[in-house]
This record gives structure tokens, C-alpha cells and sequence, in this order.
């Protein structure tokens, strides 16, 4: 770290920052390598001071942890709520493609059979047609027939 570029220039004020970054570096040792009682190089005070800097940061660790639990459990439940959520919504999701596949495949049979309604119903037109036209022939006949029938009355009786 450039604690020149922290502090204003001049002599005290490098010091003073030569002096923080010093024991800075000094807590951040204690912390990675602790010290042990039996270790003969530190004195009493610095004993003292690691363990007063360890039970500090168990204390905001605990204060942390007890603030954070609650939201764990909370952020642990929306996270299980989530995942049904979404299992269910894949599954929406399948349904609405395999509803989608057969209106695609319902669409494509009526295309079908709109087409062979379309040649159904012209070919009972087509029967219609011809029925009707048999109708007029045996009606015309039908008609002949009864004024040749009439006329034979006519004739039979006249001569009678």
C-alpha cells in the first residue's frame, strides 16, 4: 500500500503512516499466525491486546451471525419456494408445448377434413343435381304419360 499517496506530504505525516501501516500489518500477522502463551519474543500486552482484538471480532462475528440468521432462514425459504416455483412452471410450460403440438396436429386434420367436406358436400350437390334431373325426366314422363293416358280416356270415350 502507498500511504504516501493517502497522506499530505511531509515528514510527520509519512510517519505517522509508516507507523499505521506497521501495526496494520502486525494485526493482520496475529490474526493469520495466532500467538501462544508459550512463545517467549512477545510481551504481555501484546498477549493481552490479541486477545482482546480476538474476542472484538468474535463479538461483531456473533452480533453479524445473529442479525443474519433470521434472513438465512427467510432467504432459505424463498430459495425452496423458488425452486417449486419454477419446477411447477416447467411443467406449465411442457403442458402449454404439448397443448400447442396438438392444436398444431388438430389444426392440420381439420385442414384435412375441411378439405374432403368441401369435396363431400360437392358431391352431394352433384347427386342433388342428378336426383333433381331424374325428377323432371319421370315427372315429364310421368306428365306424358298421364296425357297420353287422358287422351286414350278421351279417345276410348269419345268413340264409346
Amino acid at each position: 500500500m502507498d500511504s504516501h499517496a493517502t497522506y499530505p506530504h511531509g515528514e510527520n505525516y509519512k510517519k505517522a503512516a509508516h507507523i499505521h501501516e506497521k501495526e496494520e500489518e502486525k494485526l493482520a500477522t496475529m490474526l493469520r499466525h495466532p500467538i501462544k502463551a508459550t512463545d517467549k519474543e512477545y510481551s504481555r500486552e501484546e498477549l493481552k491486546a490479541q486477545k482482546k482484538l480476538k474476542a472484538q471480532l468474535f463479538s461483531i462475528y456473533d452480533v453479524v451471525e445473529d442479525k443474519t440468521k433470521g434472513l438465512r432462514d427467510v432467504s432459505k425459504h424463498r430459495r425452496e419456494q423458488l425452486e417449486k416455483i419454477s419446477g411447477k412452471l416447467n411443467v406449465m410450460e411442457q403442458k402449454v408445448e404439448d397443448l400447442e403440438r396438438n392444436v398444431q396436429g388438430w389444426k392440420g386434420k381439420h385442414e384435412k377434413f375441411k378439405e374432403e367436406l368441401l369435396v363431400r358436400k360437392q358431391e352431394i350437390n352433384q347427386l342433388k343435381e342428378n336426383a333433381q334431373q331424374r325428377v323432371e325426366k319421370l315427372s315429364n314422363r310421368g306428365d306424358k304419360q298421364d296425357q297420353m293416358q287422358n287422351s286414350n280416356k278421351t279417345n276410348r270415350t269419345s268413340r264409346g
